[in-house]
This record gives structure tokens, sequence and C-alpha cells, in this order.
């Protein structure tokens, strides 16, 4: 296990039945992965992962200020580090989902990073990623909520891109930048697997919240 003062890891670790206690809803059947840990209430300067999901979410409103290019870089940085953990035959065959925005995408602060960054894994080969699941008006980012949702309220803001869907992905890899209770990937789970059965959708996170002493 990497500790959180260390580097950016350069592999992925998958959430055990220890580490799922903290995130309260997975169940035993999902498989999900993480790369670093973003110590909570700890600061940007705790750790090479609270620094990188610090700048990967700097908000839109920051645009063109002093500081812009650290997100950018934190873009392609999380761009890179998928793409080095994932292995070929996953790039080449999976699907891509990501959690999409807090904020619908003509509110100001729209943010697509995510979607970003996994656009620019194997620019030579690009990966088959979609954008199936679309927040249909925006809410507070779960981060700067007092009162986090569940997975059903989360549910009811998200609805299935039908462009998208064909054709039938063989396996769904949804992804996100931090996994914290796990609501938004549960949330998007279900609405995947009402549309496509038994494919199998597991989950991959640049850094899960890993709860300080």
């Amino acid at each position: 296990m990497v500790t959180s003062k260390g580097q950016f890891p350069r592999r992925a670790t998958q959430i055990d039945q220890l580490t799922k206690r903290e995130h309260s809803y997975l169940t035993e059947s999902d498989v999900c992965a993480f790369i670093g840990e973003y110590t909570a209430r700890s600061g940007p300067g705790y750790s090479e992962t609270n620094q990188l999901i610090f700048n990967f979410k700097k908000g839109m409103d920051r645009r063109g200020e002093p500081g812009w290019e650290y997100k950018l870089q934190a873009i392609r940085h999380v761009a890179a580090t998928l793409e080095h953990v994932l292995r070929k035959e996953t790039l080449d065959n999976y699907t891509f989902v990501p959690i999409p925005p807090s904020k619908v995408r003509d509110d100001p602060e729209y943010d697509d990073r995510m979607s970003r960054a996994l656009r620019q894994i194997r620019p030579s080969k690009p990966i088959d990623m979609r954008e199936l699941i679309v927040q249909t008006q925006s809410s507070t980012p779960s981060h700067r909520s007092v009162d986090r949702p569940g997975p059903r309220e989360v549910r009811e803001l998200y609805r299935l891109n039908r462009k998208l869907i064909s054709p039938e992905p063989s396996a769904i890899v949804v992804v996100d930048d931090v996994i914290t209770t796990g609501a938004h990937f549960k949330a998007a789970q279900s609405l995947l697997r009402e549309q496509f059965g038994e494919v199998p959708v597991y989950g991959l996170f640049v850094a899960r919240r890993a709860i300080p002493p």
C-alpha cells in the first residue's frame, strides 16, 4: 500500500475488503481500483496525490489566472498515468465512461477534466471513451457539500446518452478523479446495468479518499 506522503504511484491497487469500509456504498461484488491516496483535510501540500487532485479540480472560474497551467499539467499527468497503469488489452477492448461533472454543459463552471484526460490517452490509437452519462442539472460538487448525496440522489440527476449506446460494450470502466463514499460510481453502475444488462462495470479512480487517523 502506498503511503499518503509518498510520490504519486504508477500502478493501480484494487480496493479490497479492508479499504471498502471507507467507501460505504461499495458492495462486496464491486471491482474497483485506485492509483493514489488523497488524504482528506490535509491540504495540497500534504502529498503529491493531494497536490495533483487539487490542481486537477481547480475551478473553471480560475481560467486565465496565474496557476491555470497547473490544471492543464494535472490533466496531462492523469492521462499519462492512466495509460501507464492500464494494460494494452484493456485499452483496446474496454469502454471508458467518465463520471460527468457536477455542472451541466452550458454552465460557466462546467469542467470536463475527466473526459479531457481520457481523450489524451494514446492519441495515436484513441480508446473507446464515451460520455454515456449526462448530468441533467447543475449541483454542488460533492467535495464542497455538507451532506453528501447517496446513490439514489445522484442517480436522479443522471440520464443515459442514448446516441452513444451502440455498439454495445464488452466491458465498461467508469472513471472518476476521487472515490469517497462510492455514491457516484454506484449511480453510474446502476444506470449502465439497466441499459447493458450483464456487461461488467468496473471502477477506476485517480485516487481514493483516505481518512487520516
